[in-house]
């Protein structure tokens, strides 16, 4: 009996300590969670096990309803929390994942953009030429396909990081 109830307090203080672990910098660290998760779901297990264990040795039939309910206590709570703390860290990260994919992506628009305003400053000074050669012709040509191109990519790209802003 002693012993039930030094698991009740071990259980609530397990609680509390988990609890008082998450904070907004354990949050933004999915593998601060799943470390939290997983430790906390091989406490239920122990837990669950030092229970179940108590439950055969005592034997005493009165002590049955107390145990029963520790028992469904320590996978109600325990498990629970680390299930949630799990599925947290895999958000997180898919989060941190998602924020990071975006950034990229406007990373790479924006340097095409760069390269696309080279591209036409080029396209300028080889129209403001009196004669052109053929050479000049054929750079010219192919630097406008090129520009057309990348202004159709650009905006693709950018309706893209549009969509997936508003996720």
């Amino acid at each position: 009996m002693v012993v039930a109830g030094f698991m009740v307090i071990g259980l609530l203080a397990l609680i509390a300590m988990i609890y008082s672990l998450i904070s907004g910098s354990t949050l933004s660290k999915p593998h601060v969670l799943l470390a939290l998760a997983l430790v906390t779901c091989g406490a239920a297990s122990l837990v669950l096990v030092v229970l179940d264990g108590m439950h055969l040795l005592t034997g005493q039939k009165e002590n049955d309803p107390l145990i029963k309910l520790l028992i469904q206590f320590a996978s109600l709570s325990i498990a629970s929390l680390g299930g949630g703390l799990l599925g947290g860290a895999f958000m997180q990260k898919a989060q941190i994942a998602h924020k990071l994919d975006l950034r990229r992506m406007i990373e790479a628009r924006d340097a095409l953009r760069d390269l696309l305003e080279q591209n036409q400053q080029q396209i300028r000074e080889l129209q403001g030429r009196q004669e052109r050669s053929p050479e000049d012709q054929r750079l010219l040509d192919d630097l406008i396909q090129i520009t057309v191109k990348w202004q159709s990519e650009i905006r693709s790209m950018s309706e893209e990081i549009e969509r997936r802003q508003s996720v």
